[in-house]
This record gives structure tokens, sequence and C-alpha cells, in this order.
């Protein structure tokens, strides 16, 4: 991942945190992009097909959150992977890798100043009628 600092804070069992303390995929056909928080497997062995994984965990101490991340993941194997979307480290073509920009879903919830405002607003229309309404 890029993120503002390198400070990575949990790590799956198994891989090792910031073995290399920057990366960059140019050398390989991916972006220029210099990735500041690495996790690495050495055994390629940690992602069986069609599994998925937990436990990278970073601490930003940022005021304010990214509003997106760069991330990316490689793997190598026997096959070589063929659906699009990537780019291969040489000299191996059966070393995939893939770069992406992680984003928040949009939220369904209003912001919590929302339900202020709501508030206060139907408070102030309750005591306007409660005003107009004779004695």
């Amino acid at each position: 991942m890029k993120l503002s600092v390198a400070n990575i804070t949990a790590t799956p069992l198994g891989f090792s945190k910031n073995l290399f303390p920057t990366w960059n995929n140019s050398g390989d056909g991916g972006s220029n992009i210099t990735y500041n928080d690495v996790w690495y497997d050495a055994s390629f062995s940690k992602f069986p097909a069609r599994t998925t994984e937990s436990g990278f965990d970073v601490t930003i101490p940022d005021a304010l959150a990214q509003a997106a991340v760069n991330w990316f993941a490689f793997t190598g194997g026997a096959d070589a992977y063929t659906g699009g979307g990537n780019f291969y480290i040489a000299p191996n073509p059966n070393t995939t890798g893939f770069e992406g920009l992680a984003t928040p879903a949009a939220s369904a919830t209003p912001e919590s100043g929302f339900y202020g405002i709501l508030t206060s607003g139907l408070t102030g229309l309750l005591f306007v009628a409660r005003r107009r309404l004779p004695a």
C-alpha cells in the first residue's frame, strides 16, 4: 500500500513486514507508484486459489483519513493468469501483478450532523405550531 507514512501494525502468519521498505512495479510493467507498506511471502504459498486473508493492518497518524489508497499484489504459480488487468513480473510470465485504488464504499447512513439538524428543525416547527394554537 501507499500511505502517508509506513506504519505496519499487524501481519498475518507467514508474511514478513517491510522486508522491502519500499516497492515499485514500474520495472515489471506496473505503475511508477512507490509503495511504502509492504508485506512479503517469500514462499508464494500463503494465498491458495480462491481464498482470502486478513490481518494486514496499518496505523495512520493523519488527522484525516485518506480518501483512497493505492495497493498492489503479485503472485507466482505454475499456471499463467490470463484474465487481464494485470502486469507480468519478468522473467516469469506466471508471476502476475495487480494494482488498484481502494476507496471506501458510499455510506447509505446519513452523517451524524444530519440528525442534529433534523431534530433542531422539527423542534422549531413544533414551537412555532404551538405558539399559533389558541390559548
